[in-house]
């Protein structure tokens, strides 16, 4: 049994290491060469060009960790480091890792024919798969919905692998990450540059949970709302110094006023229709506790407790007569309120 996991292990840090090696190869190499060509050879693009061998040496020191040693330097410098024989040893160790994630996504490079698949790019389903593969490695929590919901919103979704190694490494090493965010509700965008602690999944969405360095809040930010990045993070991990930024959940969560989980939980209670309650159980990302039974024939009465007393509304209005509010009263009260509004704005629209 302990061999199994052991086998499990190592195959999961093979196909991270694997992903990470397409995702900067896509960014860094085969990206500026077509915006290159695509600008007649535009010599600002060019200069941003690494090659294979670069790319073999930065992924050797990234994945060695020694750069989160304090006193370590970034011992293998681009531009000194050219030996063959050194890129041909990393080279040959990162085969396996390309081969597996080719085998399990369709994901290949060639660098000597200068040639990358792209066509994942449009397919949502593919990349849903990759992305998982790698966020399940480092997310505080994580579930199929809320990333779902980023990859449809994210402007291109073949970016969206580049972007959570980027913040995989900007949590490990403490450096931040400048986005261009929408909050929800609003149609303007800002840039905000913040210090990255944690990837979380609750109550159907990605949230990043990070500083942001204008107010030095804590805040939590929609993935799905970032509508862009930018980080230099071969040159943060070159240059890497220490930081000292801590975080704790747990005091987020319970103390921070910022923190958009601190308002009070509230227990609602429902009665639903004995046909759906099965469904409803297996659907819903809520635990649903049965009370016992309703009043009326064939009824069950359930409790599910909240944050988020829109979410509570959406699930009534997707559910309408099969389920019924009942506890608090006030709550009931502020939804029958919004369905006469609603009422009367379609009466006004006829």
């Amino acid at each position: 049994m302990k061999k199994e996991k052991e086998v499990k292990s190592t195959e999961l840090y093979q196909i991270r290491y694997g992903l990470e090696a397409f995702a900067f190869a896509r960014e860094w190499i085969f990206k500026p060469n077509q915006e290159s060509l695509s600008a007649k050879q535009d010599k600002s693009i060019k200069n941003k060009i690494i090659k294979a061998g670069e790319l073999y040496l930065f992924l050797d020191e990234l994945h060695s960790y020694s750069w989160l040693n304090k006193n370590h330097n970034f011992s293998k410098s681009f531009e000194s480091e050219t030996k063959t024989s050194v890129t041909e040893k990393i080279r040959k160790r990162y085969e396996p890792y390309l081969s597996l994630v080719s085998q399990k996504f369709g994901l290949n490079i060639s660098f000597q024919d200068k040639t990358l698949d792209a066509t994942y790019e449009q397919n949502l389903i593919r990349i849903h798969s990759i992305c998982k593969d790698y966020l399940v490695g480092f997310a505080h929590s994580y579930n199929d919905s809320s990333l779902e919901l980023v990859i449809r919103n994210w402007n291109t979704p073949g970016d969206l692998l580049y972007f959570l190694v980027a913040i995989r490494y900007a949590i490990q090493g403490k450096f931040p990450i400048e986005i261009q965010y929408s909050k929800a509700m609003f149609l303007t965008e800002t840039a905000r540059k913040i210090y990255p602690y944690l990837i979380v999944s609750t109550e159907g969405h990605l949230s990043l949970l990070g500083k942001d360095l204008k107010d030095n809040k804590t805040k939590s930010f929609l993935v799905s709302r970032i509508k862009g990045f930018k980080i230099d993070l071969r040159n943060a991990i070159e240059n890497y110094n220490q930081g000292n930024e801590f975080f704790n959940l747990k005091d987020y969560l319970q103390s921070d006023p910022q923190a958009k989980f601190s308002k009070d939980e509230i227990t609602y209670e429902f009665e639903i229709s004995n046909r759906n309650l099965d469904f409803f159980k297996h659907t819903q990302l809520f635990d649903v506790i049965v009370i016992g039974n309703a009043k009326r024939n064939q009824w069950s009465r359930i409790s599910i407790s909240s944050h988020n007393e829109r979410k509570i509304f959406d699930l009534l209005f997707n559910y309408g007569t099969f389920i019924k509010l009942t506890s608090p009263q006030d709550a009931a009260d502020r939804f029958v309120k919004e369905l006469k509004e609603l009422n009367h704005f379609y009466d006004l629209e006829r």
